[in-house]
């Protein structure tokens, strides 16, 4: 995959558009055991760890 395509993908804004989805939907909490608004708590962390864990190659989606 092209790195810049990548990178868009797994930008803040992207990350954050995708929360906004789930918190729309009124979700329940993930795989993880963390609820909706134990996330929220600290959002901002949140999501730049997610970005992080991503872009690490720590985190990988399962097919």
């Amino acid at each position: 995959m092209n790195r810049k395509i990548f990178e868009n993908l797994i930008s803040e804004k992207t990350i954050m558009d995708a929360w906004k989805h789930v918190k729309q939907k009124s979700a329940t909490g993930g795989i993880d055991g963390i609820s909706i608004e134990m996330f929220e708590s600290d959002l901002g962390n949140n999501i730049l760890e997610i970005v992080k864990e991503i872009s690490s190659g720590k985190w990988v989606p399962s097919f």
